[in-house]
């Protein structure tokens, strides 16, 4: 018999302590592992859970960035229900408070019927500030019976777990637990077969440390040469007993495939595709502890220390041979529809060509944000006359530049196009593609210039007559926008103008993106009709604009509808009807996973309160300030600064607004958006007076009414009366403003009437809003209990607690339990 045949090098070793902590995760919500590279973290948790009856759902991360991890975390969860799965990717990677709860909703919405463990192995690959949060919001609104296991070489949320630690409510497991002593090593090797002397095993103890790395490669070396040789390069141990013995065929499959941390059995065939790669995969699993497989994706994972040291042997290889291997790997992700992963391929075979070729074969989709630098770096290194014959690549490049706002590269790319098209060697049809795209382009260029844009629309209808299909036309048409007529007002005493520039120019364009942006022009129409007090007419209107908008499923647009019906609905003292709005819109966003609405339905809905004088309903994050991560667009933000001027004027935050106003008044002079500034310098005229500094405030109302008054523009100075009232009376003193004034009063009347009856209804200090019993659940609830908690201790089913709480919601006009408190709150202040 060979000598390898008589030991078992394939033995799996824990210590009392790691079995006992490894054995404890069913009786945790959260487990974390932290360990340097090479301790074994992930082979302790996938020999634990495959002794379990938990379902096990894996998902190991790798260093594509955060946006790949969304993505492959979202597919994942897929097996707790495909709506789930495709829900958060719809949300997409949440980065700021509001899609950090949505996400941790739609998870926790899950039923699970059996104790399940979501593996995220390698977190330290992807932790960052957006995904920490993520996390940490997770923990605290786990579902029944779901279980997270994190692996991570560094500190997994370090705060979180120290206080998780203090309350007994993490099973952590730490460095420590996984380090052999000098006992573990003589029963480790006694389970393999071998038998060492006190002597060996102090020498492996103080060689090793404990670490089982060393000493599972020293083992190997006993086995191969029956003696020890001890070295304290793992990396030469590695070489010498893992990688050195394998055949030249093995090396070479290797070197196929340690392109990608892990790989499926096809994904390593078309790596390898002169033989069979069965064979070299199962052999390589069968004997090398080094590559594991997952029973439940059936993918090959490497240990990382192998992984690494194959890479190093890899880039020993030929300049050829590397590069073909990574021109390959990125063919394979293009397959996938990755790419940004198949550009990097392509970028480390140092092949421009095929870069440009992804790119316009996939058009960009899955490059986010985070891959800004990257394609910059593409467009700045790619050769003029690569540019030239890939002119497909070039518009995917003039449309990045757009959206990063990088003016000199945008015109490079430009001249590049208009250069060489007409020499370009397809088709006519071809031609004419690559012009419609051109022009469809260009025309985001004049954003907010309606009949600009419209030329570029028309132009592009010139050369090819029929909808553009695409994603670019599922987006969001007002950019995250609560109003249209806030997204092309840019000329003061053209508004009627504008509004007749839209109705005529948006059918092109709606011709040419197969409705997107359908209604808008209505939705416009009914605006512009409110804001200058023809009430009836904006009341009319607007249910033209939601028709045209609900037919074409275009959600942002049935959002500003609805946005115009709730200010109407404050005029006529119908709050009922203004929650109702709230709740179908929010219904109708969630249904449709239109999630990046969100945040623009915070927006009107917060305004909502404002103009109650209820700023204590202000979305936090708009109270805050606070828009990092929110993935508002640029043209979202004078909506989003209207509303956080009203929250500072409500909440006499006089200094602090006359500091912001600056920051309001560049991003409306950007386009320019008029609304935005005649807002921004209403709150400056209040602020002004509100701190005795009564020729400010007279100039800054001016510079308001000089933009306002040529399109009777009355409704900004109407919802802030009660701000600006003694200065108005003061110009109405002066003929040039009297008559205005007059009409601004008359508004301000109706506005007044409206909020007072809601108020004196809805909100009357001795109104009793809520039932004893509800009173009860929402006290609970705000205490942060869960819906099955509160069941147990009220004694009442989980159904019951969910329809008080659908009535205290109700009743109280808010939408979540973070509300809930601060209203809660506000009524003992009151009390």
């Amino acid at each position: 018999m060979p000598i390898a045949d008589m030991y078992d090098t394939g033995v799996l070793y824990f210590t009392e302590k790691l079995q006992a902590r490894l054995n404890s995760i069913p009786d945790y919500a959260l487990t974390v592992l932290e360990a340097p590279m090479g301790y074994g973290k992930t082979t302790a948790v996938r020999f634990v859970l495959q002794n379990t009856n938990a379902s096990i759902l894996w998902h190991t991360v790798y260093a594509d960035g955060v946006a790949y991890f969304w993505n492959s975390f979202c597919k994942a969860l897929a097996p707790l229900g495909p709506e789930l799965a495709d829900s958060l990717q719809k949300l997409g990677l949440p980065t700021d408070a509001v899609l950090v709860q949505k996400a941790v909703e739609l998870i926790g919405g899950v039923r699970l019927t059996q104790a399940t463990v979501l593996v995220i192995d390698d977190y330290h690959f992807v932790a960052s500030g957006s995904l920490d949060n993520f996390f940490c919001f997770l923990l605290a609104n786990l579902p029944p019976k779901l279980h997270i296991v994190i692996t991570s070489r560094t500190v997994f949320l370090p705060k979180v777990i120290a206080g998780l630690q203090l309350k007994g409510a993490v099973n952590y497991i730490g460095t420590e637990c996984f380090l052999l002593q000098s006992g573990d090593i003589a029963k480790y090797y006694a389970l393999c077969g071998i038998v060492i002397t006190k002597e060996q095993q102090a020498s492996l103890f103080a060689y090793s440390e404990g670490w089982i790395t060393p000493l599972y490669l020293s083992m190997r070396q006993y086995v191969e040469h029956g003696r020890f040789f001890i070295s304290d390069n793992v990396a030469a141990l590695v070489h010498s007993m893992v990688y050195q013995p394998l055949d030249a065929g093995l090396k070479k499959f290797l070197h196929c495939i340690c392109l990608f941390d892990s790989f499926t059995m096809e994904q390593a065939q078309y790596m390898y595709p002169e033989e069979n790669a069965a064979g070299p995969v199962e052999e390589l699993f069968r004997k090398n502890a080094f590559i594991a497989r997952d029973a439940a994706t059936g993918r090959y994972c490497f240990h990382n220390l192998f992984l690494s040291h194959v890479r190093s042997t890899f880039a020993r290889q030929s300049q050829e041979c590397r590069n073909a291997l990574w021109e390959r790997a990125g063919h394979w992700h293009l397959k996938q529809q990755e790419c940004a992963q198949a550009m990097t391929c392509f970028e480390n075979a140092g092949n421009f060509r095929l870069i440009l070729m992804a790119l316009s074969t996939v058009k960009g989709a899955a490059v986010t944000g985070e891959h800004r630098q990257k394609i910059i770096r593409y467009f700045d290194d790619c050769s003029q006359e690569l540019k030239i014959q890939n002119l497909a690549a070039m518009l995917v490049f003039i449309r990045f530049m757009i959206s990063y706002n990088e003016s000199v590269r945008l015109k490079a790319a430009c001249a590049v196009f208009e250069g060489q098209i007409d020499a370009f060697g397809g088709t006519r049809e071809q031609k004419n593609a690559l012009w419609m795209e051109y022009e469809r382009l260009l025309s985001l260029t004049k954003y907010n210039n309606i009949r600009e844009m419209s030329k570029h629309h028309r132009n592009a209808l010139y050369y090819m007559d029929k909808p553009v299909t695409g994603e670019e036309n599922k987006g969001n048409w007002t950019f995250g926008s609560p109003s249209v007529l806030l997204m092309f007002y840019r000329e003061s005493g053209r508004l009627a103008a504008q509004v007749n520039d839209l109705k005529e120019c948006l059918p092109y364009y709606c011709r040419l993106a197969d409705g997107h942006g359908s209604g808008a022009e209505f939705v416009m129409e009914a605006e512009a009709a409110l804001y200058v007090g023809a009430i009836e007419k904006a009341e009319a209107v607007i249910h033209k604009g939601q028709h045209y908008a609900r037919g074409q499923g275009q959600w942002s647009i049935m959002l500003a509808a609805a946005f115009v019906q709730m200010r109407l609905a404050l005029l006529h003292g119908s709050y009922p009807e203004a929650v109702s709005l709230q709740r179908q819109t929010r219904d109708l966003i969630e249904t449709n996973k239109q999630y990046l609405l969100l945040h623009t339905l915070d927006m009107c809905e917060s305004y909502m309160y404002l103009l109650l004088n209820l700023p204590g309903r202000t979305a936090g994050w708009i109270a805050g300030g606070n828009y990092t991560g929110t993935r508002l667009m640029f043209p979202a933000l004078p909506a989003l600064y209207i509303v956080q001027g009203r929250y500072l004027l409500a909440n006499g935050e006089y200094r602090k607004l006359q500091g912001m106003a600056e920051v309001f008044l560049t991003a409306a002079a950007v386009y320019p958006n008029l609304l935005s500034e005649i807002y921004t310098r209403i709150y400056l005229a209040a602020a002004h007076h509100k701190l005795t500094a009564k020729d400010e405030a007279i100039a800054s109302l001016k510079a308001a009414l000089a933009i306002a008054l040529p399109d009777r523009v009355y409704l900004p100075f109407a919802e802030n009366g009660s701000y600006i009232m003694d200065l108005l009376k003061q110009l109405a003193a002066e003929e040039q403003y009297a008559g205005h004034v007059k009409q601004i009063f008359s508004l301000r009347k109706k506005h007044e009437q409206g909020i007072k009856k809601i108020l004196r209804t809805h909100f009357a200090a001795h109104k009793p809003d809520l039932t004893a019993r509800e009173n009860e659940v929402a006290v609970l609830a705000a205490a942060g209990l869960s819906n099955r908690e509160i069941a147990g201790n009220l004694v009442i089913s989980e159904n019951t607690v969910k329809a008080r709480l659908k009535m205290v919601f109700e009743k109280l006009a808010i939408k979540s339990r973070v509300q809930l408190q601060e209203r809660l709150k506000d009524s003992k202040a009151k009390k």
